[in-house]
């Protein structure tokens, strides 16, 4: 997810991540939920309860990524979480 840049810092990515949140929730259908994001954004995504799980890393045009999780990391370590191969690309801290 991405806001360009006219449009940052207004709540709209705030909001969206916050919506989706609360429609998970309503259909029961909340579970750990993982991301790749920008080392420069990883901060935006912890103030909405994520957290980083992996080291930063390469991500081709996005630059220097981090993984964040957000999500019970029980659920995430019984293999649960689908999506990528995300378990075993991770390191649950």
């Amino acid at each position: 997810m991405a806001t360009a840049p006219d449009w940052r810092n207004q709540g709209i990515g705030t909001g969206l991540i916050q919506y989706l949140f609360e429609d998970l929730q309503k259909s029961d259908q909340v579970r750990p939920i993982w991301s790749n994001a920008r080392v420069s954004s990883a901060k935006f995504y912890r103030e909405l309860g994520w957290r980083e799980v992996s080291e930063q890393f390469e991500n081709g045009n996005a630059g220097l990524s981090v993984q964040m999780l957000r999500g019970e990391e029980k659920t995430l370590a019984t293999g649960q979480v689908s999506g990528a191969g995300v378990e075993s690309r991770i390191g649950l801290r």
